[in-house]
């Protein structure tokens, strides 16, 4: 551990180097003289920039070596190039309308430093604030489905999650989703809770996603991909900003943002700022109602009811049990025996309303107290109800998380902490809860059968005075049985199931209720350091800590109650650190990329991420290739679970286990219910390893390029091998758990159905597994902003010789493509945005089922008008010709959205006064 952050200080504390400081300003405005907000600005050949603010003023501070050359580019305007020559210089730029140059869009997410996208040794992808409102489908987080290797997948409207490059999952554990800097994942479910308490789409800046392995930079899960949101600072968006929107499925979002900035009169520019978002939204959300998948509570017991019977002394309506076994003691054939029950379950719609709501809100304070330094507090706070879908479907209701972070950077250090806090609110587990009915339903059907039956049996022995015949008792099982299904199970609607599932709904314990308990919560720590050397080195430094704290007060997770009074602790934590050199050489025609992580999770062991890169220009057109390892660590679930539901056990593995498998199990019962003989031999133990974080090896390659001055093109191929896959297996161990497995006592044990327990825990697959594809996408401009957008995705799995049934599905089309046309202010102020998908039928495997989502086909479409002065009037559709279509199996089907929306920006025209 000392040497670890031994390590982190070094690589921090030898980048230090200071230097004198140069300072740029300018102003940018189209030619109509109004002024581009958020226009990229950066000095070439090196990673030091800035945007534009709301009344285009850029300045620009930094270690910079003069005479420099700065790039000031815009979405839809031509890049120009001004010479610098002395400090203070300052520069007014009027930009042109060209054709969009994606070419010239800044990202930072690849190398965790400001670059061109063509000089990014990733494959990402960016959404500027512009692009996130103009999405064509209205929701820029359904939208970024429309994107090349993204895949978007709905558990609910208010729950969709985000994935790339295969292995799709509706918890999807392999990537990470970044807010301002901070991990979206809840602690507790360890996932990205997606788009539910996420940010506001009007408070957001920009959106950058690499596809691919990213642990080199990011450490732990980002195991395919990352998405990074960063949302506007008041010091660039100094202004009022409110939305309304509403549209089918009795939708309704309003949001709203004020940012403020101080100083510029006193101090000639702004040194504080504030800004206060907020977001409400709410919506009849879409309905999994397949009648296999998402028919719950579906269960059978097989009820002993002679033994209930001769328990019973005296019953209802005056039958005296006491005598009545006393009968059955001289005619045993009338006793009622064994009744399998078969419960009909429950719908999905029966058992929630399907209403979707959410409130977003955040607060932050932001101060430059000088040129050097910037610092930061933010809170989020977010509390949502939708459906989420994991190895069962839950409805997460009034699920709160909260954020806290505090961010100062200095030059070219960075330090930042936040805690994020969950609270799972009034959640609870559909499945369980309709099991639970069902239960209630043996328990009235067993005494709608006793009672039934032995009236109907008093009735045809002159009330138990004459023998009983065996006709007789048949049709008094018939009756009994006919009548207990009509009148035992609980009927949605009435105020006996109401009642009883409200009590469901609340209790915590599993075998009764299906509420889940989840208040956990995690600190994060993290500190980097970045220089450049004289333009064509580059070197960063960085070092991380995080601690996570389970808190499900014994209903999830193995905290449970102690003597002492307290829960048991099982926290644990994760340290890592990280360096990348940057070299640039030939006059930046080639760039040399190496980067290194270490990471040491308490209960694993170290594990180490390097990724190496190379990136080559030849004018307009740039090849990159990389390798790199990434890891994902088992979650707290894999580690820590213990819930006993029932029927089964889920169990984490931190140790490793034991037991019997099902399949000998099943044999060595059975075989003795046939033959009355113990035979052992039949028994097969299995010995499970403790767990072990997954591993992937993956190379890539990639191009982009600009031809003819209006074509841009990006395409990759990766080739991903996979080590250690986590998944889950069952088996038996005795319900004494002191018993040894193989023993006399464990054998005997499997005999006898009370004394075995199913178990199911995660485990590491033992075979290698490997995936590869390709994407390209193109852009061609028309006429000014007017733009045609393609991209063609393809994915694949060998399942060649692949029997290890750990392994994941890959829930993945091998094709899929996204057709695209959109404009902003094609014409005044009209503007549009279209997008046809198509995607391949796949296969879904999941602990909640398995099956075939079928081949689907959508079209999205918006039109936007946006006034010369406040107001952006846009009203379109997503699915608009309503193919209904499912992501994933036990997903709901997705019809057509339609929509309006009205955006109030007070910041268009109105001129600050100076």
């Amino acid at each position: 551990m000392k040497l670890i952050i031994s390590f982190c200080l070094s690589l921090i504390l030898s980048s230090i180097i200071f230097a004198e400081n140069i300072v740029i300003k300018g102003n940018v405005k189209d030619k109509e003289n109004e002024t581009l907000i958020g226009a990229n600005v950066i000095i070439v050949g090196t990673t030091i920039g800035t945007v534009t603010d709301i009344d285009g003023n850029f300045t620009i501070e930094g270690d910079i070596t003069l005479p420099a050359k700065i790039e000031i580019s815009y979405l839809g305007y031509a890049t120009q190039s001004f010479d610098i020559s002395s400090n203070n210089q300052s520069i007014n730029v009027i930009l042109t309308d060209e054709a969009l140059k994606i070419s010239d869009e800044v990202v930072i997410s690849a190398s965790r430093i400001s670059e061109k996208i063509t000089e990014s040794p990733s494959s990402i992808q960016k959404l500027s604030a512009k692009q996130i409102q103009a999405a064509a489908s209205g929701d820029f987080y359904q939208s970024l489905g429309n994107l090349k290797e993204i895949d978007i997948t709905t558990s609910s409207m208010g729950f969709q999650v985000f994935n790339t490059r295969g292995f799709n999952t509706t918890a999807p554990v392999r990537v990470v989703q970044f807010i301002d800097g901070m991990d979206n994942q809840a602690p507790g479910l360890n996932f990205p809770v997606g788009n539910l308490v996420g940010a506001s789409d009007l408070d957001l800046q920009s959106v950058e996603i690499i596809s691919g392995a990213s642990s080199a930079l990011y450490g732990a899960n980002a195991f395919q991909g990352i998405i990074a949101m960063e949302t506007k600072s008041p010091f660039d968006y100094d202004c009022l900003q409110f939305k309304v929107k509403g549209g089918s499925n009795a939708m309704f979002n309003g949001q709203l943002r004020y940012a403020k900035a101080f100083g510029k009169k006193k101090w000639g520019k702004d040194k504080i700022g504030f800004k206060i978002t907020g977001e409400y939204f709410r919506a009849k959300d879409w309905i999994a109602d397949d009648a296999e998948a998402n028919t719950y509570g579906d269960v059978t017991a097989n009820v002993n009811v002679s033994q209930v019977v001769r328990q019973l002394q005296y019953g209802a309506d005056s039958l005296k049990f006491t005598s009545l076994n006393a009968y059955l003691d001289f005619y045993p054939e009338a006793l009622p025996g064994y009744v399998e029950i078969n419960a009909p379950g429950y719908r999905e719609k029966e058992l929630s309303d399907n209403n979707t709501n959410s409130i977003k809100a955040s607060f932050g304070l932001y101060a430059k107290p000088n040129d050097d330094v910037d610092l930061e507090y933010l809170y989020k706070f977010g509390r949502g109800t939708a459906i989420y879908q994991g190895s069962n479907r839950y409805s997460v209701k009034n699920i709160l998380f909260q954020q806290h972070k505090i961010e100062a950077q200095w030059k070219g250090l960075n330090v930042k902490a936040y805690t994020t806090l969950e609270n799972a609110g009034d959640s609870y587990d559909l499945v369980f809860g309709a099991i639970n009915l069902s239960k209630v339903g043996f328990t009235n059907f067993v005494g709608n059968f006793i009672r039934t039956y032995f009236e109907e049996l008093s009735n045809y022995t002159n009330e138990f005075s004459d023998d009983p015949e065996l006709d007789d008792i048949a049709v008094a099982r018939a009756d009994a049985i006919a009548y207990a299904y009509e009148n035992s199970f609980l009927v949605p609607g009435t105020s006996s199931f109401d009642s009883a599932y409200s009590i469901i709904k609340n209790d915590a314990d599993f075998k009764t209720g299906a509420k889940f308990q989840d208040k956990s919560s995690l600190q994060h720590v993290e500190a980097s350091y970045t220089h450049d050397f004289k333009k064509t080195v580059n070197l960063i430094g960085g070092a991380s800590f995080r601690n996570y704290i389970p808190q499900s007060y014994g209903t999830i997770f193995e905290d449970s109650l102690m003597p002492d009074g307290k829960y048991k602790n099982l926290n644990t934590w994760e340290v890592g650190a990280f360096t990348q050199l940057t070299v640039n050489l030939f006059n930046d025609k080639l760039k040399l990329i190496g980067s290194a992580r270490i990471d040491k999770p308490e209960n694993f062991k170290l594990q180490f991420s390097p990724r190496i890169s190379a990136v080559a220009n030849f004018k307009k057109n740039t090849f990159r290739v990389s390798y790199q390892q990434a890891f994902r660590s088992p979650t707290l679930q894999n580690q820590y679970i213990y819930l006993d539901v029932g029927a089964i056990t889920l169990k984490g593995n931190l140790y490793g286990n034991d037991g019997y498998t099902i399949e000998s199990v099943n044999d060595y019962y059975d075989n003795y219910q046939n033959t009355l003989e113990i035979d052992p031999s039949r028994l097969k133990t299995i010995q499970m390893k403790p767990l072990k974080p997954e591993q992937v090896n993956s190379v890539e390659v990639g191009y982009r390029g600009s031809w003819f001055k209006n074509f841009y093109i990006d395409m990759n191929a990766y080739f991903n091998r996979y080590f250690n896959f986590i998944g889950d297996i069952r088996f038996y161990r005795s319900t004494n758990d002191d018993i040894v497995i193989g023993s006399e006592q464990g054998n005997d044990a499997m005999l006898i159905p009370i004394y075995r327990r199913l178990y199911q825990i995660p485990v590491n697959a033992q075979q290698k597994v490997d995936a590869w594809g390709f994407s390209v996408g193109i852009n061609y401009y028309l006429y000014k902003s007017l733009v045609v957008s393609a991209n063609y995705t393809y994915a694949d799995l060998n399942t060649k010789n692949l029997v290890d049934p750990i392994i994941p599905g890959f829930n993945t089309p091998n094709n899929k493509f996204n057709i695209g046309l959109s404009a902003s202010k094609i014409w005044k102020g009209f503007g549009f945005a279209a997008n046809f998908k198509w995607v391949q039928s796949y296969y879904w495997e999941s602990t909640f089922g398995d099956g075939e989502v079928p081949s689907y086909h959508t079209l999205d479409m918006q039109v936007n008008y946006e006034f010369k002065k406040f107001i952006t009037l846009q009203v379109g559709g997503s699915n608009i010709y309503n193919n209904k279509y499912k992501t994933a199996y036990g997903s709901p089907e997705i019809g057509a959205q339609v929509y309006g929306a009205l955006s109030f920006d007070l910041s268009r025209g109105i001129k600050k006064k100076n």
